[in-house]
C-alpha cells in the first residue's frame, strides 16, 4: 500500500473517530444542559415507556394501575360467621368490575347500593392539576379517601386530583378542584379533615431545589365543599424546630425525589375520649408520614406539633386514636417484596403514646399472614373485633382479638387477579337515618 493511501485511510478513520467523539459529546451536552432535541427525545422516550407500562390500559384490556396477582382463593365474600362479627353495613371503596366505585354491602356481601365514580366525568377539564399529574383515563385515577354519611351521601378522594359529594342516589352535590388525596375524616364541629397537595417553585427557608418540589397541606374543608383553612406541612415543623425530621434523608435525596414528606392521614382527637390522653387535646389531629416512619400529634390552634414517634412501625398508614388512651396503627412493612418476605408482612400495632410502648395486635405470625406494601386500613370495632383493609391484595378482613377470622371479601378481578380495595368501613346498624335505599 502506498503512503499516500495509507494517509488517506487514516484520514477517513480519524474524520470518523471524530464524527462520533463530537457526536457522543453533543449527546452529553444534549442530557447535561437539555440543549436541543433534549425536550424532542425526552417525550419520545416518556411516550415509549408509558406506551409499554400503560399498554393494557390504553387499549382498555386490564386496569393495571389497580389489580395485582391474586393471593387468596374466592370472590366476594368467603368467610361469614355473622355471629361473631360486628353488626352492620360495610363500605368499600375501590376498582369493581372494571370502575372506580364505592359499594355498601350486606354481612353477606349483597349491596345495599353502588356509586359509580367516573373521574373523567366528574373533572372534565382537570385544571386544576398541573399536566404531567392529570389522570388521562378514568383507570389512570383511583380513589383514597372515602367515608359515608348518616343521610346516605358520600364523600371521596380522587388521589392526588380531588374530592366529590355524591347525594344518597349518586348525583353530585360539590366537587373540590384541590389535589386532595389519602384520607377523609370528619371534624367534631362539622367538615372534614383531607390531605392536600401543592407544588413549590420558589424555595424559601430550605436548601435550594433546581425543580422545585411537592408538598403536602392540611385542609379543613366544609361540609359544602368550600376549603376553610391550608397549612403547609413544613411550616408546622420549622414552627415547631423540628424541620429535621423532614429531612432524615439528606435535603438533596428529598428533592430529587420530588416532595418534602409523604403525609397519608388526618385524624382528629374527639372531645369525648380526650381525658383519656392527659398530653393532647380534644380537637388534636394525628399525622402519618409514612417515608419518615413518623406519626406526629399537632395542635390546630398554634399548628405545632405536640408529640412525636419514629417506629417501630414501617411506612405506615392510619393512625387512629383508641377509647382507651392508646393508638393503633396499620404498619405496612413494605420490604420491596410483594408478599412480606423479608420484614414478615404487615401488621396491626397498639401504642400507648404516653410511654412509646407498642404490640402487635394482629399480623406477623402463622395464620396471621397478610401484606400490602402500600395503602391499608384498619379500624377497631365495638365488639373488640378488627376490620382490616389489604388493600392491593384486594382483601378485607375481619379478625377477633384472638386472630379468628370471622369475615373476609375477595375483591376478584378475574381468575389471576385481584382489584384494589382502597378502604373498608364498618357502619353499626344505627349509624344510618336511610330506611329506603332504593333510587329512581
Amino acid at each position: 500500500m502506498s503512503a499516500s493511501k495509507r494517509r488517506t485511510d487514516f484520514a477517513r478513520i480519524w474524520f470518523i473517530v471524530s464524527c462520533v467523539a463530537a457526536t457522543f459529546a453533543y449527546g452529553v451536552a444534549v442530557g447535561r444542559y437539555q440543549l436541543f432535541p433534549f425536550k424532542v427525545l425526552n417525550f419520545g422516550v416518556a411516550s415509549l415507556l408509558e406506551l409499554r407500562q400503560e399498554a393494557n390500559v390504553i387499549l382498555g384490556r386490564v386496569p393495571s394501575w389497580h389489580v395485582s396477582m391474586a393471593r387468596h382463593d374466592g370472590a366476594g365474600v368467603t368467610v361469614l360467621q355473622e355471629e361473631k362479627m360486628a353488626p352492620g353495613l360495610t363500605f368499600l371503596a375501590g376498582m369493581f368490575d372494571g370502575e372506580n366505585q364505592l359499594r355498601l354491602l350486606e354481612p353477606d356481601g349483597t349491596p345495599v347500593r353502588i356509586w359509580p365514580a367516573s373521574y373523567t366525568e366528574l373533572f372534565p377539564d382537570s385544571e386544576h392539576l398541573d399536566t404531567a399529574s392529570r389522570p388521562r383515563r378514568d383507570w389512570n385515577a383511583q380513589i383514597h379517601g372515602a367515608l359515608a354519611l348518616p343521610d346516605g351521601s358520600t364523600v371521596f378522594n380522587f388521589d392526588y386530583a380531588g374530592t366529590v359529594r355524591f347525594d344518597r342516589c349518586g348525583e353530585v352535590e360539590w366537587t373540590l378542584h384541590e389535589a386532595t388525596h389519602h384520607s377523609i375524616e370528619p371534624s367534631q364541629d362539622g367538615g372534614f379533615w383531607i390531605p392536600g397537595r401543592r407544588r413549590v417553585n420558589v424555595v424559601a427557608g430550605f436548601p435550594p431545589s433546581e425543580s422545585g418540589y411537592d408538598e403536602d397541606l392540611i385542609l379543613k374543608v366544609s361540609d359544602s365543599g368550600e376549603v376553610l383553612e391550608s397549612v403547609p406541612i413544613a411550616d408546622i415543623f420549622v414552627d415547631s424546630d423540628l424541620l429535621h425530621l423532614l429531612l432524615l434523608k439528606g435535603p438533596g435525596t428529598v428533592f430529587r425525589e420530588g416532595e418534602i414528606a409523604h403525609l397519608n392521614d388526618i385524624e382528629e382527637l374527639p372531645d369525648s375520649i380526650a381525658d383519656r390522653f392527659p398530653q393532647f387535646e380534644g380537637g388534636d389531629l394525628v399525622l402519618s408520614f409514612r417515608d419518615e416512619h413518623l406519626v406526629v400529634v399537632v395542635d390546630p390552634r398554634t399548628w405545632t406539633v405536640r408529640w412525636q414517634q419514629m417506629g417501630p412501625w414501617i411506612q405506615q398508614h392510619d393512625p387512629d386514636f383508641q377509647p382507651d388512651g392508646t393508638m393503633t396503627i396499620f404498619s405496612n412493612k413494605n420490604d420491596n417484596t410483594s408478599t412480606g418476605t423479608h420484614l414478615g408482612g404487615s401488621e396491626i400495632v397498639e401504642l400507648d403514646p404516653a410511654t412509646g410502648t407498642t404490640r402487635v395486635l394482629y399480623g406477623g405470625v402463622p395464620g396471621q399472614e397478610m401484606h400490602t406494601p402500600l395503602l391499608g386500613k384498619h379500624q377497631m370495632l365495638p365488639n373488640g373485633n378488627i376490620l382490616i383493609t389489604q388493600a392491593q391484595r384486594g382483601r378485607v378482613l375481619e379478625v377477633t382479638r384472638d386472630g379468628e377470622l370471622v369475615w373476609e371479601f375477595i375483591n376478584r378481578h378475574d381468575d389471576e387477579l385481584v382489584a384494589v380495595v382502597t378502604s373498608a368501613t364498618r357502619y353499626p346498624p344505627s349509624y344510618f337515618e336511610v330506611e329506603d335505599w332504593t333510587c329512581s
